[in-house]
């Protein structure tokens, strides 16, 4: 038994709608399972420039930022829309009880990657909705598996007792290329989900 979270993105040209089934436990917060509302897949390469992280190209930062927060080791780089896709283990993604300085593990090496929760910090964040008493979650990667948490990669969440209020995944040194293949330089990018409206019973 989970109960189900609904969530509704839009990022100025198109909609997304995304299912996640949580249990409460005595330890934590777990994720089940979840429904992506959108294909997170990496198609054939498109026309014009795209870019390259970690090895792997990708069309565009979306895609990018898609893959870092939703792929698995058992989807192939892929997730179907309108599938579920079950979490085996469950995932912790929080742990309790929430203090300043608590690390955990929420992913494991190879699953595909090894990726830890910490506890930063406690502050309020605005919104045009309110204001928000939240605790500052940063997810920390190792996605090259050589033990040490990688400089490159990092998301960020702002936790309320209302549920998650804001995300940030930040990304250093993507790769851009060209439709030939050659490579035209580097950027950072930095991409922001904002909660703009809640609803609670």
């Amino acid at each position: 038994e989970t109960i189900e979270m609904i969530g509704i993105e839009h990022d100025c040209t198109n909609w997304y709608r995304q299912k996640d089934y949580y249990k409460n436990k005595d330890d934590g917060l777990y994720i089940y399972a979840y429904i992506a509302g959108g294909a997170i897949v990496l198609p054939k390469r498109q026309q014009g420039n795209s870019i390259l992280f970690k090895g792997i190209e990708f069309n565009d930062f979306r895609q990018l930022s898609d893959f870092v927060q939703w792929v698995t080791a058992n989807s192939s780089y892929k997730i179907i829309s309108d599938s579920v896709h079950f979490e085996e283990p469950p995932l912790k993604t929080l742990h309790y009880p929430i203090e300043i300085g608590n690390q955990w593990t929420y992913r494991e090496n190879n699953n595909p990657w090894r990726m830890d929760r910490k506890v930063i910090d406690r502050k309020d964040v605005e919104l045009d909705i309110g204001t928000f008493d939240c605790y500052e979650i940063k997810y920390i990667y190792d996605m090259d598996h050589n033990g040490e948490w990688d400089d490159d990669i990092w998301i960020t969440d702002f936790i309320s007792k209302k549920g998650l209020i804001q995300r940030t995944i930040t990304i250093i040194g993507i790769q851009v290329i060209n439709t030939y293949g050659d490579y035209l330089g580097y950027m950072d990018a930095i991409d922001t989900y904002i909660l703009t409206d809640l609803n609670v019973d």
